[in-house]
């Protein structure tokens, strides 16, 4: 089985489980079948553009752009001493 893809809506949906719900996070685990530590980084995305830190909380910025610029940016972080 391969790595699963979730829609961005889907990825706030459960973020809001747990921070406007107040659902905690292995609750929300079991209940949609998707790991703590994926959820975890969705409440975290969620706290951070709610705070400002990354956008205004809206779905636009919960999708996966970039990734591939990091990948390559991480790629050799184990062979050199700079990240």
């Amino acid at each position: 089985m391969g790595r699963r893809n979730f829609e961005p809506e889907y990825k706030l949906r459960v973020a809001r489980m747990v921070v406007d719900e107040g659902q905690g996070g292995p609750q929300v685990s079991r209940h949609t079948g998707v790991g703590e530590t994926a959820i975890r980084r969705w409440v975290e995305r969620l706290n951070a553009d709610r705070s400002g830190g990354a956008g205004d909380g809206q779905p636009r910025r919960w999708n996966n752009a970039g990734f591939g610029s990091w990948k390559k940016r991480t790629a050799d972080c184990g062979r050199t001493r700079t990240c």
